[in-house]
């Protein structure tokens, strides 16, 4: 994994990180919103054609303990980013994340 940042220009202005804020308002709970929106946009991939419905699976697993080099060099980018963003890094253990995993089915998949 690489992260792509843009570096800030002198003429810019900064603004505080809103990512969170954007998806959990008074009207949508971020819980509701990491459901809707990948629900959406399976909807949208329908399989063209297809009598069978669009079914999307939410399902958390525990990342193995052999795995803990693997998620830390994964994640060894993007720790001063979140560091930097002021994002509560309080009991996060990089080496053996918790790992939401959205499937989707009787859909075309993700192009572009």
């Amino acid at each position: 994994m690489e992260l792509l940042v843009r570096e800030k220009h002198e003429d810019e202005v900064e603004q505080e990180v809103t990512q969170r804020d954007q998806f959990n308002t008074d009207e949508v709970t971020l819980v509701a919103t990491i459901v809707r929106e990948p629900h959406q946009n399976s909807l949208d991939a329908k399989q063209p054609g297809s009598a069978e419905p669009v079914r999307t699976r939410f399902r958390f697993h525990d990342a193995k303990d052999s795995d803990a080099r693997y998620f830390l060099d994964l994640f060894s980018e993007l720790r001063p980013h979140l560091g930097a963003s002021d994002v509560d890094l309080d009991g996060v253990d990089f080496r053996k994340p918790r790992i939401l995993v959205i499937e989707d089915f009787g859909t075309t998949g993700l192009s572009g």
